[in-house]
């Protein structure tokens, strides 16, 4: 057994973030739709090119549902960009896409309807204006202080907080709910922590994410993953052979604590299926 594929490990996270956010995402802002499964074979699961964020899922209903994240408001340019992806994923699947564009505190009326000559596209907005993020962060501190675990939503609520109502920064936030979780560690700890760093590198100035990251690697998430050089490593292009007991100890690490599947894992570790079940059957032993 043999790999020259070291896991990136921010790819990782963010593989189990749109994991978390398919299971909550739906429910949390109002959708009556369950994901089943991220993205599709054509498509990336996750699109983060020139600052923007996509999210596809495929919902039991047999359609899509597409998310964007935005802090600003560009109207008739970014609906162009939406209903082109749209267009595109129908066009590659036959199946149908409905979008929801979640937009910061900042934007509080967006235009969500626009002609394209013959083309009329429409898209839902979700405006975190309305929620009061120091609010919220004060009653989930003031829980978790009682011995009180995280519920579903305040995971989801921990994770959008840079997106509501606040007197603070967005990076301000951020880290201070990375410390939050871990004075406090629960059962959904490096879920939250996993959530809120990619929302982190979506939104921050290059500056800031480093920032972030600096308290990041003092979380329970962020040891593991920065740790021994893991995530900052090797240089680029320096490939080296990794031994059986180091092999599995990645694959204990990408399955029992980022909960990956046996098949993401072969892929991480460029690995055989069949080898990951045989480890996987040990860890369970």
């Amino acid at each position: 057994m043999s790999t020259n594929k070291q896991p990136k490990y921010e790819d990782l996270v963010m593989k189990r973030s749109m994991q978390l956010f398919g299971e909550y995402g739906t429910k949390y802002f109002g959708i009556n739709k369950t994901v089943k499964t991220m993205g599709h074979t054509e498509q990336p699961k996750v699109t983060v090119e020139n600052g923007q964020l996509d999210y596809v899922g495929l919902t039991t209903d047999d359609t899509y549902v597409h998310f964007e994240f935005q802090t600003t408001n560009k109207g008739r340019s970014d609906y162009a960009r939406f209903c082109a992806y749209d267009a595109n994923l129908t066009q590659q699947t036959g199946k149908d896409v409905d979008t929801y564009v979640i937009y910061s505190n900042n934007i509080k009326r967006p235009t969500t309807e626009y002609k394209f000559g013959s083309i009329h596209y429409k898209a839902t907005a979700i405006c975190m204006s309305n929620k009061d993020g120091d609010a919220i962060f004060e009653t989930i501190e003031n829980r978790l202080k009682q011995g009180e675990d995280l519920t579903e939503q305040d995971l989801m609520d921990l994770t959008f907080l840079p997106l509501m109502s606040s007197k603070l920064t967005k990076l301000e936030i951020i880290k201070k709910t990375l410390i939050l979780t871990k004075e406090f560690e629960t059962e959904k700890t490096k879920d939250v922590q996993s959530l809120v760093f990619v929302l982190g590198l979506k939104f921050l100035k290059p500056e800031e994410i480093e920032s972030m990251v600096e308290v990041f690697k003092m979380t329970m998430l962020g040891k593991m993953l920065y740790d021994n050089g893991k995530a900052e490593g090797k240089a680029e292009g320096k490939a080296e052979g990794i031994t059986i007991g180091e092999i599995i100890g990645e694959v204990k690490t990408l399955y029992l604590r980022l909960k990956l599947s046996i098949e993401e894992i072969a892929e991480e570790l460029n690995i055989s299926t069949q080898q990951v079940t045989e480890i996987v059957s040990q860890i369970n032993a």
